[in-house]
């Protein structure tokens, strides 16, 4: 598989390695940690486009397809609230009444993935 880096704020090389056939997120030299499923596709979602703003209904369809009826906008509160326990509050920018977006300034590097 080919790996995919993201070069953010200004060339800053990245600090949080995303493992997608592992499934594990490594902050800096920290020992990696496996996340859950909906952790990691969000994860994957966000940080893909970095800077991108992503609503709540456009979350919950890439995570949950054509059951995202069954879930809330709390749901996604709740995720996100989780996540950024794993790669820090900065990492994910709140966008009031709308949805969420990955920092521009937490840069990421793929392994595993094509990005």
């Amino acid at each position: 598989m080919g790996a995919g880096r993201l070069w953010l704020g200004g060339g800053v090389e990245a600090m949080i390695t995303v493992d997608q056939s592992k499934m594990t997120i490594q902050i800096k030299d920290a020992p990696a940690v496996r996340l859950g499923r909906a952790d990691f596709r969000l994860l994957l979602y966000l940080a893909s486009r970095p800077g991108h703003v992503r609503t709540r209904d456009q979350i919950l369809e890439a995570l949950h397809g054509n059951d995202a009826e069954a879930f809330t906008d709390r749901s996604i509160d709740s995720l996100v609230k989780r996540l950024r326990r794993f790669v820090g509050a900065a990492a994910i920018d709140s966008i009031y009444g709308v949805g969420y977006s990955w920092s521009e300034t937490a840069p990421v590097t793929f392994v595993g993935v094509s990005v």
